[in-house]
């Protein structure tokens, strides 16, 4: 039983004790796949003895290793999402090549501040197409950057919205990629290349969907 599901009597010190313990699994289990993804990952050794937790606990709160790695996941996309795009009411006053470039800004921050969040995402890709849940996560939280994205250049843009939605969707990509490579860096070389490579980033997804929104043609509004 979750800490979700508990009735009124069971909450005060239990439930605080069971969401602790939650918390545990989760914060272990990031750093876990982000190190050695899902199929990698020994659930005794490797989850519950650094979070310090009892196989019966575990399942109290998850179903299994994956249905961890799918908490793990949501919490991690919706963080990652927020730094990222959350750029807020200063949004409103920016044109694209300027929201473009203060989005990869924050993008980079992110990765410096949250790699074990982005690294999860990335090491269970090759898991995806193996367990439908984990490719359901992955789905719905690609669409979900995809859609805010879309709509974030939509404040900076009249373009129609299957172009904005299109840009979005080259963003992403690129900055998946982008991701995949930085964090394959030793720290003290990422720390060295970054301002070179989010000088480059910004050029070239700016110019490249600054020249796109351009041409297309404008929304009606």
């Amino acid at each position: 039983m979750t800490p979700k599901q508990m009735t009124p009597k069971q909450t005060g010190p239990r439930q605080a004790r069971a969401l602790q313990t939650r918390q545990r699994l989760l914060a272990s289990g990031r750093l876990a796949f982000a190190r050695l993804g899902h199929d990698g990952v020994n659930l005794a050794r490797d989850i519950l003895e650094p979070a310090d937790v009892s196989v019966g606990s575990f399942y109290h709160q998850f179903e299994d290793k994956t249905d961890l790695l799918l908490a793990v996941l949501r919490d991690a996309a919706d963080d990652r999402r927020v730094a990222v795009l959350g750029l807020g009411a200063d949004a409103e006053g920016m044109g694209p090549e300027e929201g473009i470039s203060a989005g990869f800004v924050r993008f980079f921050d992110s990765l410096d501040t949250e790699e074990h969040a982005w690294l999860v995402q990335l090491r269970v890709r090759v898991r995806a197409d193996a367990d439908g849940r984990v490719y359901g996560i992955i789905r719905n939280g690609r669409e979900r950057w995809v859609s805010e994205l879309t709509d974030l250049l939509g404040q900076w843009s009249k373009a129609d919205q299957d172009t904005r939605r299109n840009v979005a969707i080259d963003l992403l990509a690129f900055a998946t990629g982008l991701a995949t490579y930085y964090l394959d860096l030793p720290p003290d070389v990422r720390a060295k290349q970054r301002p070179e490579l989010l000088k480059s980033a910004q050029s070239f997804a700016t110019h490249g969907a600054v020249g796109v929104l351009a041409q297309a043609t404008p929304t009606q509004r």
